[in-house]
């Protein structure tokens, strides 16, 4: 599938096989051609049978031979890179587009006459795609929110750790440890002041004293 935007038209040509059970797509698998649509404002549609698409390209292309297992090829290079050479004519039922393609000193002529189609061209070919992308667009847009929410309660968290007083955003563990600290010191100072007392005790009953 080729597709490009010309003057504000989307222009997208199909040449393969694709899962699709409208009748332009099942046109185009019964005649071995192209279908071309062009969407502004309003949907038209153009298939072309293999026979269509090389009796046309020589009838703009007179000066030129074609071969027909390079026909394909030709056309979408037209279609893919050629410019507008002509505006875009929209009437009621028809949308004319001319392109131009040049490489070297040759130049390529392809013109498509697209009408309006029946709607289950335009349901499967611009309503389901644009519902696809509707729905992938909410989905994404979901992930996105619950993703923001989880950053901004993440921040929220971080700021009222910042905003906590020295010590008071301390873990339960250190807290104990700080707890088992302070008592390990004092009953170090208690001992001492034990052994201290001890001793004085030793060298008064020897007749020692400090000064």
């Amino acid at each position: 599938m080729n597709c490009r935007i010309v003057e504000g038209m989307i222009c997208t040509a199909i040449d393969s096989e694709v899962n699709c059970p409208c009748d332009e797509c099942k046109k185009r698998h019964f005649s071995n051609g192209i279908s071309f649509f062009f969407l502004k404002d309003k949907f038209w549609v153009e298939t072309v049978s293999e026979e269509e698409l090389f009796l046309r390209l020589k009838t703009l292309n007179p000066q030129f031979e074609f071969q027909r297992d390079t026909l394909r090829h030709t056309i979408r290079d037209c279609f893919d890179f050629g410019k507008v050479v002509t505006d875009i004519q929209v009437c009621t039922d028809i949308c004319s587009v001319s392109f131009q393609y040049t490489f070297g000193e040759s130049v390529i002529n392809w013109t498509c006459d697209a009408v309006v189609p029946v709607s289950s061209v335009l349901h499967y070919h611009v309503v389901l795609p644009l519902s696809f992308a509707l729905e992938s667009l909410c989905k994404k847009q979901d992930l996105l929110h619950n993703k923001l929410l989880a950053l901004n309660h993440h921040a929220n968290r971080l700021h009222e750790k910042l905003m906590l007083p020295m010590g008071e955003d301390m873990k339960k563990e250190d807290v104990d440890l700080e707890t088992e600290e302070k008592r390990r010191n004092e009953l170090q100072k208690k001992l001492a002041d034990k052994l201290g007392k001890s001793k004085s005790k030793e060298l008064k009953r020897h007749g020692i004293f400090r000064k």
